[in-house]
């Protein structure tokens, strides 16, 4: 009867190293700088990662001011809104911090001052002759019309006061818009203060309502698109050539010479496989194996090999079986 060996059990890998397995396989150990950033493992510098993502930082100047955390110099912040600083020339006089020249405020307004030929006699510091002067002294009367509007008792039209003066009216273009009453269009708004409107090119894109094209946005924030190029294979919708992928991943393809041998395709010297190949027995039949065959004189007879009956030469080879392998005799 046929004699059965069991095949030794084989260890792949064995004897290899974390760093000599290929990473990404069972057992493989890769650096993180191997690794691919933005899959699970992967660390990229601050510098590697597109800021604005969870993550990444930009310095200051890289970030558009306005939004969380940009600072902007005091020269590019619209003077006007909180923390945007002027010149006093820049703000129009009159309004909070504006301050102007003797003369271009409007005397008898406060802090204007006016030559003795420029006030109406009559009032505190002008002087005038007995002739000049008959109405508004004492005994003098004048009609409204007459009497210098600004002093107790002249009227004058809203369009003749200055305004800003109390009781001045000015229409909305006439007022410096900013100022409480001014009325601007929104184009001449600053946009990014409360009310002005700015179309969505003028916005910085990543800013509540600014719209960028996909490209300007950068690819693996929400909405982002790029090339399959541009993604790192690996990633969902990467795609890379069979050169570019770790083999020993799905559809990576390597060389005999670069596949580690021991694995399914891989070839190695025999100097290389000495040590994992176990000495194997073959066992040979001694006796052709013997089949039933129809007696001519009766019913079907064969003979019967019993354990007793073993050659000698079976009996040696069972035995060396045995003490090569360190395991209990199997029945054969």
């Amino acid at each position: 009867m046929s004699q059965h060996v069991r095949p030794l059990p084989s260890v792949p890998y064995r004897g290899q190293s974390e760093e000599q397995q290929p990473w990404g396989t069972s057992g493989g150990t890769a650096s993180e700088e191997q690794q691919p950033w933005g899959t699970s493992c992967g660390t990229a510098s601050e510098e590697q990662q597109p800021w604005g993502t969870s993550g990444g930082t930009a310095s200051e100047e890289q970030q558009p001011w306005g939004t969380s955390g940009g600072t902007a110099s005091e020269e590019q912040q619209p003077w006007g809104t909180s923390g945007g600083t002027a010149s006093e020339e820049q703000q129009p006089w009159g309004t909070s911090g504006g301050t102007a020249s003797e003369e271009q405020q409007p005397w008898g307004t406060s802090g204007g001052t006016a030559s003795e030929e420029q006030q109406p006699w009559g009032t505190s510091g002008g002087t005038a002759s007995e002739e000049q002067q008959p109405w508004g002294t004492s005994g003098g009367t004048a009609s409204e019309e007459q009497q210098p509007w600004g002093t107790s008792g002249g009227t004058a039209s809203e369009e003749q006061q200055p305004w800003g003066t109390s009781g001045g009216t000015a229409s909305e273009e006439q007022q410096p818009w900013g100022t409480a009453g001014g009325t601007a269009s929104e184009e001449q708004q600053p946009w990014g203060t409360s009310g002005g409107t700015a179309s969505e090119e003028q916005q910085p894109w990543g800013t509540s309502g600014g719209t960028a094209s996909e490209e300007q946005q950068p690819w693996g924030t929400s909405g982002g698109t790029a090339s399959e190029e541009q993604q790192p294979w690996g990633t969902a919708g990467g795609t890379a050539s069979e050169e570019q992928q770790p083999w020993g991943t799905s559809g990576g393809t390597a060389s005999e010479e670069q596949q580690p041998w021991g694995t399914s395709g891989g070839t190695a010297s025999e100097e290389q496989r000495k040590w994992s190949a176990a000495p194997r027995l073959q066992l040979l039949p001694t006796h052709p194996p013997q089949t039933r065959s129809p007696h001519p004189n009766g019913p079907e007879t064969a003979p019967i090999v019993s354990g007793a009956q073993k050659t000698q030469s079976e009996q040696m080879c069972l035995s060396a079986v045995r003490m090569e392998c360190g395991r209990q005799a199997w029945d054969t």
